[in-house]
């Protein structure tokens, strides 16, 4: 969430200063001395963020595939020990 409000705080960083320009507070030189660090500043936020996104979606796929090997086996277990019992038949198990 951190690297969120980063990002987020960024860009209102970089539009408040387009905002204080196109008013005429600001000069174009102090524009110019600022912004392009300010850009830089907002891109990197962005790319950490996207960069953690990708981790993200690469950890829930992996918990998922995990999950679902588990969810697998117990249905495997189960249906063996209703095998076993004799309250699965051997032809119903093999389908």
């Amino acid at each position: 969430m951190r690297l969120r409000a980063e990002s987020l705080a960024e860009t209102a960083a970089l539009a408040e200063l387009d905002q204080i320009r196109s008013q005429g507070l600001v000069t174009d030189r102090v524009y110019r001395a600022l912004q392009p660090a300010l850009e830089r500043s907002q891109e990197e936020s962005s790319q950490r963020l996207s960069e953690l996104d990708v981790a993200d979606r690469d950890i829930d796929r992996q918990l998922r595939n995990q999950v679902l090997r588990r969810l697998i086996a117990a249905k495997k277990a189960r249906s063996m020990a209703l095998l076993r019992d004799g309250l699965l038949s051997e032809e119903a198990w093999r389908e």
